[in-house]
């Protein structure tokens, strides 16, 4: 009986630790959603036209759309495929506009504070 209550304690905590875990990637995934949006509109005040086409904002574009928008929905990320095919990639190119300020939030965010870290 004893290795039943351990057995199932163990899996309890596993099954907190996913849902934990679950809740804080769907809060910062909506974070960078925001914060990519007001990117956007800040970029199209800038250019005065839609900032599809400018290369800070496309690439961008075209790995949340890729990556992101397809699972949006249902919520079925895959966290490993996420960090190989979203996050390093964004990583990449957010480092080539460090410099700029508006990029700022698009960052990782920190889940006590769902801010940009």
């Amino acid at each position: 009986m004893h290795l039943y209550e351990t057995l199932r304690e163990k899996f309890n905590r596993y099954l907190s630790g996913i849902s934990e875990h679950t809740t804080s990637l769907s809060l910062s995934l909506q974070s960078f959603s925001s914060e990519f949006r007001d990117y956007g509109v800040e970029l199209e005040k800038e250019l005065n036209s839609d900032p599809m086409n400018d290369p800070r904002y496309k690439p961008i574009a075209e790995l949340y759309s890729s990556q992101i928008m397809p699972y949006l929905r249902e919520g079925n990320f895959n966290p490993f495929v996420l960090k190989r095919e979203f996050f390093q990639p964004l990583v990449e190119i957010l480092a080539q506009m460090r410099l700029d300020p508006r990029t700022k939030g698009l960052g990782f965010f920190d889940d006590k504070r769902n801010k940009c870290c």
